[in-house]
C-alpha cells in the first residue's frame, strides 16, 4: 500500500508515521511535526501555562527566583547610587561617574540635587 508505513508489522497512516518518527528522533521534517515543535516551544515559554500546570511548590520556587533576581538588580542599583554619591564627594565629574557606575546622566544629576 502506497503512503502507508509499516511499524513493527502495523500499517499506519502518514500522519501517525510522521508523528511516531518525530517522537523517536525529534527531527521536525514535515509540516505536522514543525507545527508540533513550534507549539511545544511556545507552550514551554508561556508563564500563564506554567502557572496553570505546575504544583504550588514549583510555583514558589519560580517566584522566589524572580524575587531574588529583582532584589539582586535593586541591590546593584543601590550600590551604584552609593558609589556615585561618594564620587561626588571627591568632586569627580558627572561623565566619570556615568562611565564608572553605569547610571544615567539624568539620574546622576538627580542624585547631585538630592545631596
Amino acid at each position: 500500500m502506497r503512503g502507508r508505513a509499516t511499524i513493527r508489522g502495523f500499517r499506519t497512516s502518514p500522519f501517525w508515521s510522521a508523528l511516531l518518527k518525530y517522537s523517536y528522533d525529534s527531527n521536525a521534517d514535515d509540516d505536522l511535526t514543525k507545527d508540533i515543535e513550534e507549539q511545544v516551544h511556545i507552550t514551554r515559554n508561556l508563564r500563564e501555562w506554567r502557572k496553570e500546570h505546575m504544583t504550588v511548590e514549583q510555583e514558589i520556587k519560580i517566584q522566589a527566583s524572580y524575587a531574588y533576581d529583582d532584589g539582586f538588580s535593586q541591590g546593584a542599583h543601590d550600590k551604584a547610587v552609593e558609589t556615585a554619591r561618594k564620587m561626588m564627594e571627591k568632586n569627580m565629574s558627572s561623565e566619570d561617574i556615568y562611565e564608572l557606575t553605569g547610571l544615567s546622566l539624568n539620574e546622576i544629576k538627580r542624585i547631585a540635587v538630592s545631596n
